[in-house]
């Protein structure tokens, strides 16, 4: 696709590790909040009685 332009390429490259990230982000994040929630001491929100 890039027919053999390095800037072409590289440009691709750093598509492809920012769509990682993103994905690896997008999994990640029900571990972030709920680190997140231990840290600020937020509850589950059942009402606890």
């Amino acid at each position: 696709m890039a027919g053999g332009d390095p800037g072409e390429v590289e440009a691709a490259k750093r598509a492809l590790k920012a769509a990682a990230i993103g994905y690896g982000l997008a999994i990640l994040a029900p571990v972030f909040v709920t680190v997140l929630q231990g840290i600020v001491g937020a509850d589950d929100g059942g009402g606890g009685q």
